[in-house]
Formats: structure tokens, sequence, C-alpha cells
């Protein structure tokens, strides 16, 4: 056996040999083990980093994604907020326009149909203060036996772009008015303002006003249309017992029949007091029949009714002009008993008899007929004018 060589039983095996393995396993014994791989978002045991970046907290600088180059936020320069859509709401029941001036919405944009009882009177303190106007428009009336309005004591009301129809009792002998102004005693009514409204087929008459007082001053009728047709109706307007100035003006007047009650020469059944079928009739009314003053018809159309303009019964101070006043199935006017009245600037054609003056004016009255314009027809005057 030599000196490099080690003996192991029956083999030998050189001492370099032996020195090389002994290197070899010493290496692989000693080495640290490889570590496994810690699981996704914890940190693996005896290091200090984690695996994966904290993220930023919130309220840092650093948003967790930046905000794409191209997006413009809202409210800048560059995008404006949107105007926002405003839904409409109920109308407050009271705008103030200035110190002295409230507008009382007491109807805007409604339906009413069927309804059974008068919807609107007017007669509390409120309905009086002149520093109140009291509104009602864009609102339907229709299909009832009760009046839609009655002004019994008010001041200051506008009733404006509404429409009625079919109002009436069907009640032989009981009529009934859309807009009633009737001022029983102690009343006062001013400043009403009726307007580019429509009335069709009411039993009596579209506006009546006016009963034994003359309270009634400054109403205005302007701009409406009247309508109504056989067996249905009295006028479309009905002034009596008022002191005015009543104004009733632009206005559009045709299709009314003569009106038969139970209380008319001769009867008939229908659902009226009675009328001769004017569009517009300026007489008295009440228990002590007290007569109309102060009554300006002007720039009107009155056309197919009995009569296109009535007055009588000692109407005073009445004024008729600039009126169209055409095919009217008996007369374009019929003036009986009026104290004083002048009709000027009127344009009468297509009526059988144009103008039908009787025992006007009376005792210190005055009446004046000028700068009219006939087209055939026939001008029957019978008194002094």
């Amino acid at each position: 056996m030599t000196p490099t060589e080690v003996g192991y039983g029956r083999r030998t095996v050189p001492l370099l040999g032996i020195i090389a393995i002994l290197a070899l396993t010493s290496c692989s014994v000693f080495a640290p083990p490889t570590p496994t791989p810690a699981a996704p978002g914890t940190v693996a045991p005896g290091t200090v980093e984690p695996p994966y970046p904290t993220p930023p907290a919130t309220g840092t600088v650093e948003p967790p994604y930046p905000t794409p180059p191209t997006a413009i936020p809202t409210g800048t320069e560059q995008r404006p907020y949107p105007t926002p859509t405003v839904t409409p709401t109920a109308t407050p029941p009271n705008v103030t326009f200035n110190p002295n001036w409230i507008v009382q919405v007491l109807c805007d944009g409604q339906v009413f149909d069927g309804y059974t009882k008068k919807l609107f009177v007017l007669n509390s303190a409120r309905d009086q203060d002149p520093n109140i106007q009291k509104v009602i428009r864009n609102c339907t009336f229709r299909n009832s036996a009760m009046a839609a309005i009655v002004l019994q004591n008010a001041k200051n009301v506008l009733i404006e772009g509404n429409t009625f129809e079919n109002i009436r009792t069907r009640i032989a002998g009981d009529g009934v008015h859309a807009i009633n102004i009737p001022c029983p005693a102690g009343c006062a009514i001013d400043n009403i303002t009726i307007r580019n409204n429509v009335f069709k087929d009411i039993g009596a008459d579209g506006v009546q006003i006016g009963q034994d007082t003359r309270n009634v001053t400054n109403v205005f009728i302007q701009n409406n249309e009247f309508s109504a047709q056989e067996g249905v109706g009295e006028n479309g307007v009905d002034v009596k017992g008022a002191e005015g100035p009543i104004y009733i003006t632009g206005n559009k007047m045709h299709g009314f029949r003569p009106c038969r009650s139970p209380k008319t020469t001769p009867p008939g059944i229908q659902d009226c007091t009675g009328s001769s079928g004017p569009a517009i009739t300026i007489h008295d009314g009440g228990i002590i029949k007290t007569p109309a003053f102060n009554v300006i018809v002007e720039n009107n159309e009155l056309y197919d009714n009995v009569y296109g303009l009535s007055i009588s019964a000692g109407a005073k101070n009445i004024t008729v002009r600039g009126n169209r006043i055409f095919n009217n199935l008996q007369m374009g006017i019929e003036v009986d008993q009026v104290y004083s009245l002048s009709i000027s600037g009127n344009t009468l054609s297509g009526n059988p008899t144009h103008i039908l003056l009787s025992k006007t004016p009376l005792s210190g009255g005055s009446c004046a007929l000028t700068d009219n314009t006939f087209i055939g027809g026939v001008i029957n005057i019978k008194g002094g004018c």
C-alpha cells in the first residue's frame, strides 16, 4: 500500500480522491435550503419587504390610477357644469313683484270636469284687497250645472286663458252663468279683467254683471270668444245694475238664439230665464230694476246671432264704436228707451235691419249716430236720435 492510498476492506481508494469527495459533500450539506415562495400578497417568514409594493394611502398625492390626460373635469372653463333642467312645480300662492303688489294664483292649468259646486267664490277680506291680484288662468271648466266663478265682493281679479264649456242645469227655467258678478247689497266690485277665454254652450250667460246695486266698476271683458247654438244659451255678455265703466272690447260672439223657458211667452223648456237672442245685452236687473251705466262696446265681431247688440231699459252713457256687426238673423243693433247713447264708426252688413232705435233718448238724455258704414239692410229710427 502506498502512502497516498487508504484501505477500505479489500478495496483501496487513492487519498486525493477521498479528499475531493469530502469537499463536494461538505458543500451540499452546509449550504442553506432554497426558500419556498410565499403566497401572493403575503410576506415570507424571515423577510422584511413585502413581495408587492404597498398601494398609496388614501389622501396621498398620487392616486392609485392616473387620471387620463384627456379628461377635463366638469365645472371648468372648458367644460362648465350643465344647465339644470327645471321641473315645473305648483305655482306658489303668493308671488311678490313689488312691495305694494302681490299675485295670488287661484288656478293655473287645472281641469274641472263635472264639478258639483261653485269652484271659485270670491267674497273674503283677502278677495277685497286691491293690493292682491287674484288670478285664474289656463284652466278648463266643463260639464257642470254650477257656475265656475262667482265674484260677490272682489277687487283686482284676472281671469284669462280659460275654457268654459257645457255649463248648464238642464232644468227648465233654471239658467246658470259661467262667470257671475252679482254684487249683492253692500258689495264692491272693482278692477276685474276677463280676457282671452273661450265660452261655449253655457246655459244662460257667459258673463253676467250686476243686479240691484250699481257698485260695479272697471270691468274689462277683452278678446274672448263666446259661442252658442240652438236651444243652448242666452247671451255672451249680460250687463245690468252696474255703475261702470264696463269695457267689452275685441271679442267674437256668435250662435245666440232665442231662449224659451216656462217664464217666457211663448213658454219653453230651456234651462234659462229667457232671451230674444242678442250676443250682448245691456239693460236693467234685480228686484228694483237697476239700469246699467257707462258701458263701452268696442271693436267686437258680432255675427250669426238673432241680434248683435241689444240696449234698453234706461241704460245711460252707452258707447258703441268700431264694431263689425254682420250676418245676424234679424238685427244688428236694437235700442229701446235708452237715456244717453253714442253709436259711431261701426260697420254693419248682412243684417235684415242694421239698427232699430225706439224711444231714445229718454227725457234729458242724448243720442248720436255718426260715421257708421251700412251695407244693405234697413235703418229704422223711431225716436229722436
